[in-house]
């Protein structure tokens, strides 16, 4: 069975490489470091799960997220947002814009492979690149 792909949007290059590390063996990752490239990333990739930095230079998350649900191909593809500053603002933005759900900063390999996983599962019905399991 092929890997789920996933691709990680941080400008962080050091938090991006750890996320990578920690989520390559389950999965198969690509990275984006900021919103302009994810976008491209996003519809010529089509991941089966985005996890998107809110704060970056250039392109933010916002923006980004709202580009990727526009386009056909990726408007199902589940996005978690990952902020260092989660507020009740941003919530409500983040589920106007059609984030599937949000996490603060910092947190944990085990808080964040559920959330992989439960989006992976719910949306995994959805029409995707090539034809396998949910996780």
């Amino acid at each position: 069975m092929k890997k789920k792909k996933i691709l990680i949007v941080e400008d962080n290059p050091d938090l991006s490489k750890v996320l990578e590390l920690l989520l390559k063996s389950p999965y198969e990752t690509i990275s984006a470091k900021n919103g302009e490239e994810a976008v491209d990333m996003a519809v010529t990739e089509v991941p089966d799960l985005i996890i998107m930095d809110l704060m970056m230079p250039e392109m933010n998350g916002f923006e980004a997220a709202r580009l990727i649900r526009q386009v056909p191909k990726t408007r199902s593809t589940p996005i978690l947002a990952i902020t260092a500053g989660l507020s009740n603002r941003i919530e409500e933005e983040c589920s106007r814009i059609g984030f599937d759900d949000f996490m603060a900063k910092p947190f944990t390999y085990k808080q964040l492979i559920p959330r992989i996983r439960k989006l992976l599962k719910q949306y995994g019905t959805y029409p995707r690149r090539h034809s396998e399991k949910s996780l």
